[in-house]
């Protein structure tokens, strides 16, 4: 029964995906002329149904489970995926009232995405804390997220191409050197392939990845949903995640095609941002109307209102909310005011063994201290974004190192007010 309902919303995802990217409305019974085709079609269509999928099932495990959770997607192209998922299980109302659970709210979303809606994953999605901008700092904003805070659980989504990345691969390490309250679900998005060539992963047999992750101090699990039926998968995927409440450092592989149940298209270059680029509107035409025929875009009752069987789908989010710090002692050295005032505040200091050398030594008592000064940026932003208080301490000859990723996340913040 949960198979067949985890499909529905997996498949209604597709629809949407679809009709985000290449149509001026939702149309469930799949009859679509010209005059429907958007002139301009934006997102990336090849890692969306894969990301459908893991969403589906995250979501479904969560809700039945009742965790609060803080969900990364790492894989910035994914905007048009997270948009279809953030509608279908009711986050996106919460936010945008004109995206309301109807087909009115839906054709609102289907008419701004890629427009005044941007496809990249960025500070105006809903409960994001990542911009994806960004890409390789998804792990480390994971884990510092999950530091300090009481969130029953942290995914994060990584793309096989992201993994590439120096920082995703400093990452990889935290799971041995960081202790966090919350745990963190690294899920890789193992699709085979980045913009033009397999990625680096793709190349490893199975028994390579759990050696490779293992030795990293994860306990890994594969979902292989090639040669399978959607349903198999999800089963398998349902099993996996049901087994990470066990484990202290759980890791789930999600293998499949790029274009994910996309027939042809799947497992081909150039499904990956948008296949039908080149394409005469007719045989554009002919071509969407094959994709949504293949899912059950079945999603409204008789008077537009969203069917009640997504609600299997709602999530709890954990609250984000700034502490407030005070401290009234001004007569103390820079060091001693710092101390005192994470101490008192449960704070951290984060820096790449920089500390005593500008004369904090009380705050190395404090301190989170990695040689890779963009994953180390990358867990203090994930820390404060939980409201936790932090401060970075380095010097001129590191910080040009992360000046960019401090620009973006000054970006991001701006953004998110």
């Amino acid at each position: 029964m949960q198979e067949k309902t985890i499909k529905k919303f997996f498949e209604a995802t597709n629809a949407i995906v679809i009709s985000e990217m290449y149509l001026n409305e939702f149309l469930d019974n799949g009859e679509i002329s010209i005059d429907n085709l958007k002139s301009y079609s934006s997102g990336h269509l090849g890692t969306s149904m894969s990301i459908n999928f893991i969403l589906a099932n995250l979501y479904y495990f969560l809700n039945q489970n009742k965790l609060t959770s803080k969900i990364v997607v790492g894989t910035g192209h994914a905007g048009v995926s997270l948009m279809a998922n953030l509608w279908l299980n009711g986050t996106l109302k919460k936010y945008y009232p004109n995206y309301s659970q109807d087909r009115i709210g839906l054709n609102n979303l289907i008419k701004d995405f890629g427009s005044t809606i941007r496809s990249e994953i960025n500070p105006e999605y809903p409960e994001t804390i990542y911009d994806g901008g960004e890409l390789g700092y998804s792990l480390g904003v994971a884990y510092g997220y999950a530091i300090d805070t009481s969130t029953d659980i942290v995914p994060c989504i990584i793309g096989d191409g992201e993994a590439e990345t120096g920082t995703i691969t400093s990452a990889w390490q935290l799971a041995k050197t960081l202790n966090t309250k919350s745990k963190v679900l690294p899920i890789i998005n193992l699709n085979g392939l980045k913009m033009s060539s397999p990625s680096f992963l793709s190349t490893l047999t199975d028994e390579e990845l759990k050696n490779c992750f293992t030795s990293l101090g994860y306990q890994v699990t594969i979902v292989d949903s090639n040669d399978k039926s959607v349903t198999e998968a999800i089963s398998d995927m349902q099993k996996a995640l049901s087994n990470t409440r066990n484990i202290k450092h759980p890791l789930i592989i999600f293998k499949s095609l790029k274009g994910y149940t996309l027939d042809k298209y799947a497992g081909t270059i150039a499904v990956h941002k948008n296949p039908l680029a080149s394409t005469s509107k007719v045989e554009k035409l002919k071509i969407i109307s094959e994709m949504l025929k293949k899912y059950d875009s079945n999603i409204f009752t008789d008077n537009n209102q969203l069917l009640p069987v997504f609600n299997n789908f709602s999530t709890i989010s954990s609250k984000d909310e700034l502490k407030q710090f005070t401290n009234s002692n001004n007569d103390v050295s820079p060091d001693e005011y710092l101390y005192e005032l994470l101490a008192s505040s449960n704070g951290r200091i984060f820096s790449p063994d920089e500390i005593y050398s500008n004369q904090f030594p009380n705050c190395a008592k404090l301190a989170i201290e990695y040689l890779n000064e963009n994953l180390l940026l990358a867990i203090y932003q994930g820390y404060t974004m939980a409201g936790n208080l932090g401060y970075y301490i380095s010097y001129e000859g590191f910080m040009p190192i992360v000046s960019s990723m401090i620009t973006q996340y000054y970006k991001y913040l701006k953004q998110k007010q």
